[in-house]
């Protein structure tokens, strides 16, 4: 890895540990994906947006403009955040910088998505969930995400 790479890497991580709550409950995680669709629409993105609690899906939307791809994105978006406990932007830019590691961990690309776009929830350190959006590039999917946790944070 360079020194650039690690400074990214660095930045992302800040900003999952910055996304961190006291406290989610269904009802919270509910309403932080309905925040996220509002932004989502707000913008005029034509994206598909989700948050699981655990293995339970707990919201999905896709936007006019979306196709079922997309739900399959969402799905390897969580299944990376869920068995490596890192954003997906973080991933991403891990495999970037190490181009083996998904092999080298026998990673199988069509089940992990390494793009930007879905966070962990967590709960202090705890990964209990995560949000995600699919369909834009992936650095916007992620700051999407980030600005619907900061947008639920503030009410």
């Amino acid at each position: 890895m360079t020194k650039e790479s690690d400074g990214q890497i660095e930045r992302v991580k800040a900003q999952t540990d910055e996304a961190a709550f006291v406290h989610l409950s269904q009802r919270d995680a509910l309403d932080l994906g309905l925040c996220l669709l509002r932004l989502a629409e707000e913008r005029g993105h034509k994206v598909l947006v989700g948050v699981d609690l655990g293995e339970q899906c707990l919201f999905r939307a896709g936007l006019p403009g979306t196709v079922s791809d997309h739900q399959y994105w969402i799905e390897r978006k969580f299944a990376a955040v869920r068995r490596f406990g890192k954003s997906t932007m973080h991933l991403e830019l891990l495999l970037n910088a190490e181009p083996k590691f998904a092999e080298e961990r026998g990673i199988d690309l069509s089940t992990f998505a390494f793009v930007g776009g879905a966070i962990p929830l967590l709960v202090g350190s705890v990964l209990v969930g995560a949000i995600g959006v699919a369909g834009l590039h992936s650095h916007e999917d992620h700051q999407l995400a980030l600005d619907a946790i900061a947008a639920f944070k503030k009410h």
